[in-house]
């Protein structure tokens, strides 16, 4: 058996691997809206808490989403979940103490991740105001 003959034989039994060589990693993206459970199509923060959990903060609430349903926190009185104000401008995840801090209508708020208990911090809204 001649060289080439031995080379052909080796590249056509290499190339079925090759793709698997090349192959990028896909990623995949799910888009979810309100149809899914989200509060509200406009979301104006997202974080994901140390146990893999997505928090959306909208102007109608706080939603949180485990990979197939979402908690939803608002004001409605008759909601387990009662936070006193919706309109989340923005939140921040702290991972040392698993809490995530967020501002409402002129107000600092706490939310534990562990235990779903809001904690208002009083003296943000006069600081504000000057």
């Amino acid at each position: 058996m001649n060289v080439r003959a031995v080379l052909l034989i080796i590249c056509i039994g290499l190339f079925p691997c090759t793709s698997y060589l090349f192959a990028q990693n896909t990623v995949r993206l799910k888009t979810l809206n309100t149809n899914d459970g989200l509060n509200f199509r406009h979301v104006n923060s997202i974080v994901q808490d140390q146990k893999g959990f997505m928090w959306f903060g909208t102007s109608q609430g706080i939603a949180k989403y485990d990979g197939n349903t979402f908690k939803t926190f608002n004001n409605s009185r008759n909601n387990p979940n009662f936070i006193p104000y919706e309109d989340i401008l923005d939140f921040e995840y702290q991972s040392t103490t698993n809490k995530l801090w967020y501002i409402a209508n002129h107000k600092l708020f706490s939310l534990n991740l562990d235990t779903e208990k809001l904690e208002q911090i009083e003296g943000l809204e006069k600081a504000l105001k000057g």
